[in-house]
């Protein structure tokens, strides 16, 4: 699953992550969320990848950001929760 964010160019983007259940392993080969600048997994990243069940620190970007969320669909748990933010000034 993936998705992008895009909001005007001039504006901050902050990705807040409130609830994060994703099963994991200490390398989060499995199971993990991960945010990159742009429209897609080829910008740089503005997050490593995230997993288990606690809450990363807020993503940001300017302007777009692409969710990557990356599953192996063997053991199902909560997920995560997210909502954005944007504002004038990083």
């Amino acid at each position: 699953m993936y998705g992008s964010i895009v909001v005007s160019l001039c504006l901050f983007l902050v990705l807040i992550i409130y609830v994060h259940v994703v099963t994991g392993s200490t390398t989060c080969q499995y199971d993990y969320l991960q945010g990159f600048e742009g429209n897609d997994t080829t910008g740089n990243t503005v997050s490593g990848r995230t997993c288990g069940n606690t809450i990363p620190q807020p993503m940001s970007s300017l302007g777009m950001m692409h969710i990557q969320f990356v599953t192996d669909n063997i053991i199902t748990d909560k997920g995560w929760i997210a909502k954005y933010e944007t504002s004038g000034e990083p």
